[in-house]
């Protein structure tokens, strides 16, 4: 749908009202359109308004349960309110639905080393870098938290 592609496309550029703008005709045409919610609350994540961002991952799970990237988009939003525990079970779930998705790792370990629990965090900064994500992993050493 050409609303969502140019939403994209505005997420890219760092113009997230002009995105959320987009997908919201997107829904208005068609309402249970995932790729739009999804999106969307990437582009309300941007822009730190996390409730309306897990809103909309909310919505994009009840249509479509199996989509891993929502789950870790939704995750990143409660990581960013430092609800670190239901942000675990959100980045599990992702792991559960896609077992390589090397960002679903890297955000779980980081949440874990939020909360102290630096063996968690690191086994999973060390998987995240080594299906190719070494940010956290990266830090973690960096802080003297991780091998």
């Amino acid at each position: 749908m050409a609303y969502g592609n140019r939403g994209v496309a505005y997420n890219r550029l760092g113009q997230n009202q002009l995105a959320i703008d987009d997908f919201n005709k997107a829904i208005r045409l068609k309402p249970n359109y995932t790729f739009a919610y999804v999106n969307r609350g990437f582009s309300y994540n941007s822009l730190g308004q996390y409730q309306l961002a897990i809103k909309d991952f909310n919505k994009a799970i009840s249509l479509k349960p199996d989509l891993a990237m929502a789950y870790v988009n939704r995750g990143c939003a409660y990581s960013a309110l430092e609800q670190y525990q239901l942000a675990i079970k959100d980045f599990s779930e992702a792991i559960r639905l896609q077992p390589d998705l090397a960002l679903a790792y890297n955000s779980r370990g980081a949440a874990y080393l939020n909360q102290g629990n630096n063996k968690l965090g690191c086994r999973d900064a060390q998987k995240a870098c080594a299906l190719g994500k070494c940010e956290v992993l990266e830090i973690a050493k960096g802080k003297g938290l991780c091998r």
